[in-house]
């Protein structure tokens, strides 16, 4: 009898897909590691109590599954979605269509271990 496949790598998403989702999740974490620091400011009003744990839950959530992804995947999810990067900052590590490759490849393997 076949195992059971589990229900997240049922799923295939569309190159755009994959792309829209790492894309939403990068200013999520962006907004949420924004908000930490401001929060840290012991200036600043602060926000309540359970917004400062649920976004450092989902940046260290989101820190954890890139960790789960090769080098250069994490160096291109990093890069194209979690910081701020200069325009064609790629081109110091890879050709154009070397760089387009494999940032598909690190969106696919970043999402699918999101496990959306």
């Amino acid at each position: 009898m076949a195992a059971e496949k589990n229900e997240s790598n049922d799923r295939e998403y569309s190159k755009e897909q994959y792309e829209l989702i790492a894309g939403y999740v990068g200013k999520t974490y962006q907004r949420s590691k924004n908000r930490m620091e401001l929060d840290r400011s012991a200036d600043m009003i602060s926000e309540p109590d359970s917004t400062y744990a649920d976004d450092a839950k989902l940046v260290y959530y989101v820190d954890r599954c890139l960790l789960e992804c090769d080098r250069t995947a994490q160096l291109i999810i990093r890069r194209e979605f979690l910081e701020e990067s200069e325009h064609k900052w790629y081109e110091q590590y890879f050709s154009r269509s070397t760089f387009y490759r494999l940032k598909a490849d690190a969106v696919k393997q970043f999402v699918d271990c999101l496990d959306l």
